[in-house]
Parts: C-alpha cells; structure tokens; sequence
C-alpha cells in the first residue's frame, strides 16, 4: 500500500535524502546538504492507502511540487505551487518517468 509518511519508507531503503531534492531547485539543493529533510517532489493523495495493484499505470504517482517532506497533493496543488522553470518530472504509478509542461498536467490522471 502506498504509506502516507511516503519519504520517511523511502529513506530506509535508499538511505540518503538527496534523491527528494530536484536538480531544479537549488535552494533545496542547499537545504539537503545542510542535512535538512528537503523534498522537491509530492505524492498524489489520491493514492495514499492505495495498492498500487489497483492503480491504473498512468496515474500519476510522484511529482514535482514543494509541499515538504512527506508532502501530498494532486492537481490543484501543483497548479498552486507551480513555480518551477518550464516543466516539471513526473512518475507515473507502472514507474515511468517523464516532463511535463504546466499545459499538459490537467491531461494527466490524477485519480486511480
């Protein structure tokens, strides 16, 4: 099941929490390494509870969006916090990856 607290089960496997912080963001980029819990990137709320079994694989599973460590949000978030340079990355619940322009988040499927 997708965990709410999203970062903190990441964290455990991989062990550094540089890989939440986006290239395009240097100001998180000094957070992380100042040893702060920084995450460039939120989860789809949407999918909290979820096995991501039952989640069609377009769905949008992990974007780009400042909403803090652990952060949760969909579509209105993003669109709200959209402050980034020309497009952001994506990840799609089958694991796919790709960059979005602010034009093409609304197309993309936010509910499983």
């Amino acid at each position: 099941k997708v965990p709410e607290k999203w970062c903190d089960a990441i964290l455990k496997d991989i062990g550094t929490a540089k890989i939440f912080v986006s290239p395009q963001r240097p100001e998180a980029q000094a957070a992380a390494e100042a040893g702060q819990k920084v995450s460039s990137y939120a989860l789809n709320a949407a999918l909290v509870g979820k096995s991501l079994e039952d989640v069609p694989p377009n769905t949008v599973l992990i974007f780009e969006c400042n909403l803090g460590w652990n952060g949760t949000g969909g579509l209105k978030d993003l669109q709200d916090n959209f402050d980034l340079p020309e497009q952001i990355a994506v990840v799609m619940a089958d694991g796919s990856v790709r960059r979005v322009s602010p034009f093409e988040v609304e197309g993309l499927r936010w509910k499983p």
